[in-house]
């Protein structure tokens, strides 16, 4: 007995119809994957293999409140705290913004250029750094560098 609790197919059904117009459905598939992974630990099979479990009155709070801000045009990111940037995983909230793919390609792109002979002795100042994820990235990958970021 689920005493009224959404199972998860309810769940995915739920998001589908109010995020449909918002979002294609595969990034709805994918958005409702992401948060059960991050709020649950459920792996993304596991929403296919258990669709008729029932969720705690707690767990179903979670994903009623990520979907109204879901459909206010939050980004799942803000929601889960978390931004992935290459193999890197950030912390991220309202007052920073998300890193874009692109930032992530430049990064790379930075740090193949930087590996090569005649940076060792290196700075680089990441002004406006945001999250951060540019100066952590090179720093990580190119520990010899002196990496500053600054931002207001």
């Amino acid at each position: 007995m689920n005493n009224g609790n959404p199972t998860v197919a309810d769940i995915r059904q739920s998001f589908k119809t109010k995020l449909r117009g918002i979002y294609d459905t595969n990034e709805i598939n994918s958005i409702v994957n992401i948060l059960f992974y991050e709020f649950l630990g459920w792996p993304r099979i596991r929403l296919y293999l258990e669709p008729q479990t029932v969720l705690t009155e707690a767990q179903s709070e979670i994903f009623s409140s990520s979907l109204v801000r879901l459909a206010a045009g939050c980004p799942v990111q803000y929601i889960t705290g978390k931004a992935d940037f290459n193999e890197l995983k950030l912390k991220v909230n309202p007052a920073v913004l998300i890193p874009r793919p692109e930032t992530a390609e430049l990064a790379a792109l930075m740090v193949q250029h930087l590996s090569t002979p005649g940076h060792s002795g290196s700075s680089t100042l990441d002004i406006g750094t945001g999250s951060g994820c540019i100066a952590i990235y090179l720093k990580k990958h190119l520990p010899f560098m002196r990496v500053y970021g600054m931002d207001n």
